[in-house]
């Protein structure tokens, strides 16, 4: 058993490196400095969701599924979008419908901000891992059980990419189609983590799969010119990023890559509002790479505040209230019981 690891062994120390990339990918790419370095990052962060997601199924089964992601991943959104909607409605006069889908997180074409169509995308993506899980939980032989979640999960990924392409549901400009996959490729990998393999034998198929992925990124490059070809490029650099690090070919340990990982999603949140108005914040600068740099300064501080003392302290508070009525719960039980 010595000479055999297992695949894609992503600790939270990777993964909240691989967060950090991610969310730099994104701030780089919307800016113009990494040619189409936006769908890299989100599809990044969506295959880092599906495995964590697979991980912590295995773990914890679906114990307070949908509660976690509400306080981690609605909560945070919810914030931001108030303030985005009152921005929006003083400087637009936006309406009611704009005003309930936002604070909802459906984007159906009326989001202040574009950027937002994510949230939707990867609650649907909860919401059909939940249900593979449902379907297939009384399945005794695990292996078995994990391989119909896996196959339902790329069947709804089809699905999801027909309606999404024949209908726009999160508009022309987000190209959400072509992230279908990112989920469920995550899952998949994090099936993985418990097989293990020969090392050398893993090295090998991991070193061909890089090569292809390198061939292809080379003549991707600046060609990215139809809806397959980006649908190739939104796949490329997140599966290599994550080949990289399982082989231990980087070191993870960069302080300043962990603690931007560490604050991802919050980033994201605030990433695209900053962006719109970066030119006009920071107007009495003429250097647009200065400009950047102070944005995506901003955008960390920012970040950060909003998490330590807005985020922190709800997510705090209402864990409190969600204990204080479980134990009452429990005791109310308990007492019926001895009557």
């Amino acid at each position: 058993m010595k000479d055999k690891e297992t695949f894609f062994n992503i600790d939270k120390n990777k993964t909240k490196f691989l967060k950090g990339i991610a969310i730099l990918f994104v701030l780089l790419g919307h800016m113009g400095y990494i040619y189409k370095g936006g769908s890299w990052g989100v599809s990044l962060l969506l295959m880092l969701s599906g495995y964590g997601i697979f991980k912590s199924y295995i773990s914890n089964k679906n114990k307070d599924y949908f509660s976690k992601k509400i306080l981690k991943v609605y909560i945070p959104y919810l914030l931001v979008t108030i303030f985005i909607l009152i921005y929006s409605y003083v400087k637009y006069k936006i309406g009611l419908k704009t005003t309930v889908f936002s604070l909802l997180g459906i984007d159906f074409g009326y989001i202040c901000d574009k950027t937002m169509w994510y949230i939707s995308f990867i609650f649907l993506w909860y919401i059909v891992f939940f249900i593979s899980t449902l379907l297939f939980f009384k399945i005794k032989k695990e292996w078995l059980q994990h391989l119909l979640i896996i196959i339902l999960c790329f069947i709804f990924g089809y699905l999801i990419y027909r309606l999404s392409r024949s209908y726009m549901i999160w508009g022309f400009g987000s190209g959400a189609f072509l992230y279908v996959f990112s989920f469920p490729i995550g899952i998949f990998m994090g099936k993985l983590s418990y097989i293990k393999i020969n090392k050398n034998i893993k090295r090998f198929i991991l070193s061909v799969v890089s090569f292809v992925i390198i061939l292809l990124i080379s003549l991707l490059f600046n060609h990215v010119d139809t809806n397959f070809k980006y649908f190739l490029w939104v796949y490329t650099m997140p599966i290599l990023l994550i080949i990289i690090f399982d082989l231990n070919i980087i070191k993870t340990d960069n302080k300043i890559i962990n603690y931007i990982g560490d604050m991802s999603y919050d980033i994201y949140l605030w990433e695209g509002f900053l962006l719109s108005i970066r030119f006009k914040l920071f107007d009495a600068f003429s250097s647009k790479i200065f400009i950047d740099i102070l944005m995506i300064v901003s955008c960390i501080f920012i970040a950060k505040v909003y998490r330590e003392l807005f985020i922190d302290q709800l997510i705090g508070f209402i864990g409190k209230i969600i204990e204080k009525l479980k134990r009452f719960k429990s005791s109310h039980f308990d007492s019926n019981n001895v009557l």
